[in-house]
């Protein structure tokens, strides 16, 4: 997910001027408040060598829009510090508020700061100034030290100017855009791990019924960047039996980026109230695409007095779990579901098409994720309905396509089934997934890797973890299975390891960002060049294997102190070995 966050100065009077910090999340939201200036991108991702001096870097630079049609907006830049709030959100840290923070937490922020690499070419002494709908572009200079190792994080503010002669209050943004450095051939080892899990109680109010946090703790004490989903699931001991509470604690959002460093204290509404009693909380991670050591933890929780029943999420299955429809622009096609409750109690079903939230308010390459939406066409008949205990249901599905406009090969909805007991109570939910398949228009399948493969050490002598992100820009769903190659100079794979991914038992769409990871052993490899290489496959629904796209990186294997190390070498020093075993290999180039 992309964060971009302004500050808001208020200016009360010429002389006194208070800072009001505003955080926003943002992927393509239109507000009219703060519409008319626009910094791009949201976030600058580098992967750079250390000791590089890189001036004006092409992928370095701030671009600085003004669509004020009348109004010149004058701009300062400036570097600040930069770390992560509990809930995973940045926060920018000027030089004077270290000296607010606890020693540790300082000692946290400085080391993984990268503030004094980055310099704005324009800006920083006088203001960028912005005609009506122009546009600026910034380079920023980043000059890396020697000897440096891992990830490296700062963030630069663009501070709009407050307008000379305005009366009355006067708002002033800032936008904070994160630097984020992976440094190259670095192999740090990731130390993302989950720390703690807890429930606590969420008063309620006139408006707002009492509820429950589930709360994780994560840490991340290496020196990666990686990208984390949580996982958890809640239990309560009757007698001596354990029994499901919430079957998939859903988080909100469902993935984080945690940088060196963080500490993050996650918390999600299971939507209910509970009773006093005996619970267990079971947290689960998966870090960069590999699932961690979870944590289970038994609680005895107050609770809500006033709440003296336990509402259990009902077993509620639907089958088919996907739904795939062959349609044409202007047809119809209806199809059946079963809906099945597993629970002894009387339910009632509500049910809701969405647009998937992995499609949801997302752009590429001028395609927007919602554009891709078949929510709008689907009618659930009955849409809602009584399921006696362990009682089963026939749904109907009605898609109706419209006769215009449907260039695009797939289209996706979510079915979310909400459930609930015959006093209201939340009873869980359970959803599936509509993929509308045009007949009209052509197969389009398009996956890229947008950033460089990974590899680190394991812990394990002559073992890395190996970790790889995909991306589908293409627009139609595809069901990947992701393999580690280490190929040899003419062009023979001579090891192979297989790659996991937080998500592997469902469709990947649209718009979709993966994250698949998986441990190379090196223990037998012999000394030389290799091409390490992330393939990714469709599997489709049967044994036929389509190759979707690659990440690969040049590397160096060799013996040192009893274990196999591997390194990253320049391509031209592979390309060099692959011309002495008289080969030419032009893969990754």
């Amino acid at each position: 997910m992309h964060r971009s966050w302004k500050l808001a100065t208020v200016a009360l009077g010429p002389r006194c001027i208070a800072k009001i910090f505003v955080v926003l999340v943002v992927w393509g939201l239109a507000c009219p408040s703060w519409a008319q200036f626009v910094v791009q991108p949201m976030k600058l991702e580098l992967t750079l060598r250390a000791g590089s001096v890189n001036r004006q870097y092409e992928g370095a630079e701030l671009i600085l829009e003004n669509n004020d049609r009348t109004q010149t907006q004058y701009v300062k830049l400036h570097v600040v510090d930069l770390t992560q709030g509990e809930n995973g959100a940045w926060l920018p840290i000027e030089p004077n508020d270290l000296e607010q923070l606890d020693e540790e937490q300082a000692i946290r922020i400085l080391q993984g700061s990268c503030r004094g690499w980055i310099t704005p070419v324009r800006g920083v002494d006088q203001p960028v100034i912005i005609r009506p709908l122009g546009r600026e572009r910034i380079p920023v200079n980043v000059i890396v030290p020697a000897g440096v190792r891992g990830f490296y994080c700062a963030g630069v503010v663009a501070a709009l100017q407050p307008r000379q002669g305005v009366e009355g209050v006067e708002v002033v943004y800032q936008f904070i855009v994160p630097v984020l450095i992976r440094i190259e051939g670095s192999t740090a080892y990731p130390q993302v791990q989950l720390t703690d899990v807890g429930l606590e109680l969420r008063p309620g109010s006139e408006d707002v019924p009492t509820s429950t946090f589930v709360t994780l703790g994560v840490e991340n004490n290496g020196k990666t960047y990686s990208h984390i989903v949580p996982k958890a699931q809640l239990l309560v001991y009757v007698g001596d039996a354990l029994r499901v509470v919430v079957r998939d604690v859903e988080f909100r959002p469902a993935e984080y980026d945690i940088i060196p460093g963080a500490r993050f204290v996650l918390k999600t509404d299971i939507g209910r109230a509970l009773p006093a009693g005996r619970y267990v909380v079971r947290g689960g991670l998966f870090v960069d695409g590999r699932r961690v050591r979870g944590v289970d933890k038994e609680i005895a929780f107050a609770g809500d007095p006033a709440v003296k029943r336990l509402a259990t999420d009902a077993a509620v299955a639907v089958s088919p779990a996907t739904i795939v429809l062959d349609a044409k622009p202007g047809g119809m096609k209806t199809s059946v579901i079963e809906i099945r409750n597993g629970s002894p109690e009387p339910i009632a079903v509500r049910a809701h098409v969405l647009t998937p939230a992995e499609m949801a308010s997302k752009t590429w390459g001028g395609r927007r994720g919602d554009d891709l939406s078949c929510a709008q066409w689907v009618e659930v008949s009955p849409s809602e309905f009584a399921l006696a205990g362990y009682g089963t249901r026939n749904v109907r599905l009605i898609c109706r396509a419209p006769a215009t406009g449907m260039e695009y090969r797939g289209y996706y909805a979510d079915l979310d089934l909400y459930a609930s007991y015959a006093d209201g109570s939340n009873a869980g939910k359970t959803k599936a997934l509509i993929c509308l398949v045009n007949q009209a228009a052509k197969s389009n399948v398009s996956v890229l890797s947008p950033q460089p493969l990974r590899f680190e050490q394991s812990g394990q002598a002559s073992k890395y973890i190996v970790t790889a992100r995909f991306t589908n820009v293409g627009d139609e769903h595809v069901n990947p299975r992701g393999e580690i190659q280490l190929v040899a100079p003419d062009r023979t794979v001579v090891k192979t390891g297989r790659m996991t991914s937080e998500a592997m038992d469902r469709f990947m769409l649209p718009f979709e960002n993966r994250d698949f990871s998986g441990e190379l052993d090196l223990t037998y490899m012999k000394d030389g060049y290799y091409i390490l290489r992330v393939l990714l496959r469709d599997v489709g629904t049967g044994s036929q294997r389509n190759d979707l796209a690659d990440a690969v990186k040049y590397v160096q294997v060799y013996l040192d102190q009893g274990r196999r190390v591997m390194e990253e070498v320049p391509e031209n020093t592979f390309k060099q070995e692959a011309s002495r075993v008289q080969k030419t290999v032009k893969w990754g180039g």
